[in-house]
């Protein structure tokens, strides 16, 4: 990874310049979050939830606070919705349906151990007072997927500043846009939604479906990863948001402004034509004649540090839409900070040389020099490496390339005989200057792991010049 940049002054005239490189096992020293918070009122509540909650999500961790009579959410994608359940008339029995209650309050089976983003949630709240709910977690982007011809318990990430119509909201989806929306009352009764409603934030609503669709919003944001995270030694990300009006002004800017990751933008100058890195700055980015917004990404390394490794940015579209784009380069502040307690020099250096001095075979008398101007300076890529013990040698050809994650299935607690991967130790950036150890190792480029390919750096003039892996 990128984190500085010196200048070696060798004899001969040959001038260096490298950018330095360290291999750091992976840290996790942030997270990108934000917080949502909720209002409920005294009786039936319906709220969506757009963030994976933080220590894994028990609801007692979050709801242990408050009057809570009973915590619902329907999980059953397979089933189809075709009426209403009143939730008053009890949703023990109904299908589909997960309960979770306070300890003692109930002899009933709990079977919802978990919350989870993108999913809507019916809390039933005791006594007579207004309570705040807030939770904090990472921001989930995923399209959900619609049940074709049924109810959908879904909510929508919308501007609370400004939010949008239904009418409008739902206009580029037409399987949504003839549906029923209906939205849970206090006293637990369903009640139609007009389309001219403002969509309310965090709240949760029954939207029919007519077709299977994956939408969320008129915005669709694509990354050339899992996310906008920069943790595999890759320095920069593309980022692409989608939009049905072309020409769109979309507001970005961090969601928490003390809570920005120093990131750069690749921009085009109209009048050198050429492309340059600039940082970037929360305002305007306007989308292209197809609707379309991409952007170029970098972090800015010399910048980082371990307190600003992690941020969530937010898209705003004049018509009411919102996202949260986590941007998570955590493991590389880690490294960052590592790599100023190692010793100097640690680590793999990537520049180019520049020789416009040579001097002629011929013995000439001790102290005497006879180095002349070349007609046109020679330059090359070198590659070197330092190890802990400040030791240099060159090296003809290295690649760069990603141990992958050791996973384990874990079971579901909320889904019987369903199982999901959690990570136990974190993939790692690693060099290889052997081929053999393209067979020993279990690495794979994260671009691209079907292939296992991984980033060469080559220096095709060392043959040239005889030393193999000599040291300096």
């Amino acid at each position: 990874m990128l984190l500085h940049r010196a200048v070696f002054r060798p004899p001969v005239s040959i001038l260096l310049f490298f950018s330095v490189f360290t291999l750091t096992s992976p840290l996790t020293a942030q997270t990108p979050v934000v917080t949502q918070t909720f209002t409920l009122h005294p009786g039936w509540n319906a709220v969506y939830l757009e963030v994976d909650p933080l220590n894994g999500g028990a609801p007692a961790d979050w709801f242990g606070d408050l009057p809570v009579i009973a915590l619902w959410t329907h999980h059953q994608p397979e089933s189809r919705v075709q009426f209403i359940d009143d939730p008053n008339a009890g949703l023990w029995n109904r299908p589909g349906w997960r309960v979770w209650v306070p300890a003692g309050t109930a002899d009933r089976a709990v079977n919802l151990h978990r919350l989870q983003a993108q999913r809507g949630y019916l809390i039933e709240l005791g006594g007579d007072q207004r309570r705040r709910l807030s939770i904090t977690g990472r921001p989930v982007n995923r399209q959900p997927k619609w049940q074709a011809r049924a109810y959908n318990l879904r909510g929508f990430p919308v501007d609370a500043a400004a939010p949008p119509r239904f009418r409008d909201y739902f206009a580029a989806e037409p399987a949504l846009a003839a549906g029923e929306v209906v939205r849970l009352q206090r006293d637990g009764q369903w009640e139609p939604v007009n389309p001219n409603s403002l969509i309310e934030p965090g709240v949760a609503y029954w939207v029919y479906a007519g077709n299977a669709v994956d939408f969320s919003g008129p915005l669709r944001q694509t990354v050339d990863a899992e996310s906008l995270s920069f943790f595999d030694g890759g320095n920069t990300r593309r980022l692409s948001i989608q939009n049905p009006v072309p020409g769109r002004a979309l507001t970005l800017s961090w969601a928490d402004p003390n809570r920005g990751v120093p990131i750069m933008v690749r921009a085009f100058n109209a009048e050198t034509a050429e492309h340059s890195w600039r940082p970037f700055l929360p305002g305007s980015y306007t989308t292209d004649s197809q609707g379309r917004l991409d952007l170029r990404l970098a972090v800015d390394r010399d910048a980082l540090n371990g307190d600003n490794g992690a941020g969530v940015l937010t898209v705003l579209e004049p018509e009411g839409t919102r996202l949260w784009l986590p941007v998570d380069a955590s493991d590389l502040a880690a490294a960052v900070t590592r790599a100023k307690r190692a010793p100097a020099h640690q680590g793999l250096w990537v520049g180019t040389v520049t020789i416009n001095q040579v001097s002629h075979h011929e013995p000439v008398a001790e102290g005497e020099s006879r180095l002349e101007s070349v007609g046109r300076p020679l330059q090359y890529r070198l590659l070197v490496h330092v190890d802990a013990a400040g030791n240099a040698r060159l090296l003809k050809q290295v690649v760069q390339m990603w141990r992958r994650a050791e996973l384990e299935s874990v079971s579901d607690p909320d889904n019987p005989g369903d199982t999901h991967l959690q990570v136990v130790q974190p993939g790692e950036t690693v060099l290889l200057t052997d081929k053999r150890g393209f067979y020993r190792l279990s690495v794979v480029d994260r671009r691209n792991e079907t292939r296992g390919l991984g980033r060469r750096r080559r220096n095709g003039q060392l043959q040239r010049f005889g030393d193999h892996g000599g040291r300096l």
